[in-house]
């Protein structure tokens, strides 16, 4: 009788082997797939690439009765379901930070003007009172006198 030559190895660690003699480690770590027998695919095939390409679409195989009790147009449909899920997600998150992002840029820009139209007041006040004083934050720069020298 033929015993397996590392009978103290765990299924899954390197280098396990089990009784037909091939490295089943990296199976063992890979994602499960799964190929579905040929006689579920059939009829099918046409709805889980549709539901691909249009994820909303997901639904169709579940309407009819042949589809619904078949597993190959069931995983297919989750997984449809799924990129529908997370592209919604992505377009709700997307939306959102594009909305703050442009209230952020509406709420400065508004600021800026209040803040615009508070240095044309004082400048109208100065010149009422006859005064040459400079405005705040803006009024050290020098532009005429650097052009017209």
């Amino acid at each position: 009788m033929d015993q397996d030559n590392n009978s103290d190895a765990v299924a899954g660690e390197p280098g396990h082997t089990f009784n037909d003699g091939h490295d089943h480690s990296a199976q063992a770590a890979a994602t499960p797939t799964e190929t579905a027998p040929s006689s579920d695919v059939g009829d099918h095939k046409l709805y889980a690439i549709l539901g691909y390409i249009l994820p909303f679409l997901f639904f169709l195989p579940m309407v009819q009765d042949s589809s619904k009790n078949n597993a190959f147009a069931r995983f297919h449909a989750n997984q449809q379901l799924i990129l529908l899920a997370v592209w919604l997600a992505v377009y709700v998150l997307t939306t959102v930070m594009y909305s703050m992002f442009m209230m952020g840029i509406y709420a400065l820009t508004s600021l800026l003007n209040v803040g615009i139209l508070v240095l044309a007041v004082i400048g109208i006040i100065n010149a009422a009172q006859g005064e040459m004083k400079e405005l705040p934050l803006v009024g050290k720069f020098k532009l005429l006198d650097k052009l017209f020298k």
